[in-house]
């Protein structure tokens, strides 16, 4: 009667597991057929149990060359192949359909809004903006589309996978092929869809022909495309990036020999005029370029976080509202960043003498000495700003990365409009500066020196806030400043001057009141740098960090990030390098003291083939198949922080290390699968041993 009531169990049991395989295939191939386009029917067949190894292998390949190629997508903004699709790139950025990402790398990235005239048009300058023109979404009329791409990508590359079924065939199956593969992609509301017909006959103590496979990659593709496609919308129509710069241009400005030469400005002085060389204002925009745009927020998205200036109304309304761009509370699934790295090239005019800018001077006939000076200057300008959206759905163990290019077009101190005619003219501009009546504080004495070499500092504006207003109170000469405020209980003084850190602090006036501030601002030094590498050497088979100092070969480069720890009193400052190994002197990079998170990618530009082998398993002999690392692949790098001490920085040369596990020097025939663990862990191994990473000084 027992076993009679066991084989009952198992039987009742059998039955539910049936039933509910089949709910599940009714309710799986029902739930396709809804998300893919009408015309389309998918039959998903049930696999016998001793069949599932090769439905599962077919499948698995399907996810792994699915993943390649949304990586590949991701990594140039929606296209896989950029020549194929006629997106040529050139050495130099605004005249390109792509940005170079690095000197000498075959990594480009394309434009999805830029300039497509050459720089010098007038009148009828024509821009290209790629999504819905030049790259759909979803299929359309043999027109480029991410689901076509993606659909010749598997048909491309998934006999590389599925190599002639080797590894089933050594688990005792026989296949056959009895058709061609035909995927079918579809972009779904959440996630993408893949089916493949594909026709196999399966043998092995029977015959089972098999069709249909499909697999789900959880990644919002439909959301990405749409959120880089209204970015960049609002960038042709409103031009949110020339806007943020013109106003970068502004506050960075002054008749200063160290600031950027001013729009519109009148000065009454003695003496020789303040000029500057052409060559040098170009460079100063592009570092402004760089330690700016990262600034840049789109409101609503997941990284979105006012930034926080308590009682300093300049800073606010500069970052929180200058700095922001309008977005949704429906894209809080996204983060989105923006960048400009230092070596992507400007395309930079301005109404100069040659390379020398000087003011219109009149001299005055009731004193000679006295000059009047007039400061107009013209800027032309057009850079690119990499955009970068990322999805934190795990797609190959790390977040899915989108990234494409905007070009940002200033002619004549505005935004250029598609049918912009240069004109000479005279452009003003309007400051708001509180009225000298209320001025009525007793003398402020402000003595600014510099954080490092304890110098008096010049140049350096003072601006007086309140939470309704901003006062442009004076300027420091020989490292002091002397005169009244607006009489304020609770407002926040500000100090402004380039190529030093923001600083800001409360500070309350009475009427007629004497008082005295003392600021050491912090200088944006540039530096000399080297980058070597600490090896992480296979010994016997055996991996150990061997900490051995080595210089970096030709094949090798490094860029490097520095992203310094923001202080409630300091405006935030980032900075990026390359470090090649072909060069012979070292790079220089900006940095002010403080506390820095230290990113560095070691990059390889050769091709690291790993070779097929096999292997002993359970009695069996197993082949795995090889794979190869393209050139660019990151062998190295430090992800690590450190504080820059004022000490440190008054040395000629840093030293920044990278960990590098050395699969290079590894001859190739003795490569394997496990030593690619080694050089994909790399940020997790260098806060390992980060003490033996910092920086050095000399």
């Amino acid at each position: 009667m027992n076993n009679r009531g066991q084989i009952t169990i198992f039987i009742i049991i059998g039955i539910i597991i049936l039933a509910s395989v089949g709910l599940y295939l009714a309710i799986r191939s029902e739930t396709i057929k809804e998300e893919l386009s009408p015309e389309i029917e998918l039959t998903i067949e049930e696999v016998p149990i001793e069949f599932r190894p090769v439905s599962h292998f077919i499948e698995g390949c399907i996810q792994q060359i699915a993943e390649e190629g949304l990586t590949k997508l991701g990594e140039r903004g929606g296209f896989i192949d950029l020549v194929d699709n006629e997106i040529i790139t050139t050495d130099v950025p605004t005249l390109s359909d792509a940005v170079q990402f690095s000197p000498g790398s075959e990594y480009s990235v394309p434009y999805w809004w830029h300039l497509d005239s050459p720089n010098e048009c007038s009148g009828n300058c024509q821009f290209t903006s790629i999504p819905e023109n030049k790259l759909f979404l979803k299929k359309r009329n043999n027109r480029v589309s991410i689901e076509s791409q993606m659909e010749d990508y598997i048909k491309e590359n998934l006999y590389v996978c599925i190599d002639n079924f080797r590894i089933l065939e050594s688990q005792g199956f026989e296949i056959e092929e009895k058709g061609d593969i035909s995927p079918t992609v579809t972009i779904a509301a959440n996630d993408i869809i893949f089916f493949l017909n594909y026709p196999v006959q399966a043998k092995k103590a029977g015959i089972e022909d098999l069709e249909n496979f499909f697999i789900r990659v959880p990644l919002n593709m439909n959301r990405i495309y749409q959120v880089a496609k209204d970015l960049t919308e609002m960038e042709g129509v409103h031009h949110f990036l020339e806007r943020d710069v013109l106003n970068l241009i502004v506050g960075f400005s002054g008749v200063d020999k160290d600031r950027l030469p001013p729009m519109a400005d009148t000065k009454v002085r003695i003496g020789n005029a303040v000029t500057w060389k052409k060559t040098e204002v170009g460079k100063n925009i592009e570092n402004m370029l760089a330690s700016n745009i990262q600034l840049l927020q789109v409101y609503g998205t997941n990284n979105y976080i006012p930034y926080s200036f308590p009682g300093n109304s300049l800073l606010e309304s500069l970052y929180n509202r200058g700095m922001l761009v309008p977005g949704s509370e429906d894209w809080s699934d996204l983060e989105v960043r923006f960048n400009y790295l230092p070596w992507w090239e400007i395309y930079f005019d301005m109404n100069c003498d040659g390379d020398t800018c000087k003011p219109e001077s009149l001299v005055s006939d009731l004193v000679a000495l006295m000059g009047i000076q007039q400061y107009n200057f013209i800027y032309d300008l057009s850079f690119p700003v990499e955009v970068e959206i990322t999805d934190p759905t795990i797609v190959t163990n790390e977040s899915y990365k989108f990234r494409f290019f905007l070009e940002a077009n200033i002619r004549q101190n505005e935004p250029m409009a598609t049918d912009f005619n240069p004109i000479e003219g005279i452009f003003e501009e309007t400051t708001m500066l509180c009225e000298e009546n209320k001025r009525t504080s007793g003398d402020i004495t402000i003595n600014a020196k510099d954080f490092v070499n304890n110098h008096a500092v010049d140049g350096v504006q003072v601006i007086y806030s309140s939470l309704q207003e901003n006062c442009m109170i004076g300027t420091v000469e020989n490292g002091t400043f002397k005169g009244k405020f607006p009489v304020m209980l609770g407002g926040t003084v500000g100090f402004l001057k380039e190529n030093y850190l923001t600083y800001s602090r409360r500070f309350d006036t009475e009427l007629n009141k004497r008082d005295r501030i003392d600021v050491n601002l912090k200088p944006i030094l540039t530096k000399s740098f080297v980058v070597k590498k600490k090896l992480k050497e296979k010994v016997n088979d055996v991996w150990k960090f061997t900490g051995k100092e080595v210089e970096l070969t030709s094949d090798e480069n490094a860029s490097i990030r520095l992203t310094r720890k923001p202080s409630p009193n300091e405006g935030e400052f980032s900075s990026a390098a390359l470090y090649q190994g072909t060069q012979t002197e070292p790079s220089d990079i900006q940095i002010a003291p403080g506390t820095y998170d230290i990113n560095v990618d070691l990059t390889y530009n050769k091709d690291i083939v790993v070779p097929p082998r096999f292997i002993e398993a359970d009695g069996q002999r197993h082949y795995l198949n090889g794979t190869t690392l393209e050139k660019g692949f990151r062998i190295g790098g430090t992800s690590i922080n450190h504080t820059f001490s004022k000490e440190e920085l008054q040395k000629d040369l840093i030293t920044f290390y990278v960990i590098n596990p050395d699969i290079v020097s590894i001859p190739e025939s003795q490569r394997v699968l496990e030593d690619i663990t080694e050089i994909s862990d790399i940020d997790s191994q260098a806060q390992r041993y980060k003490g033996r990473l910092r920086p050095g000084f000399e």
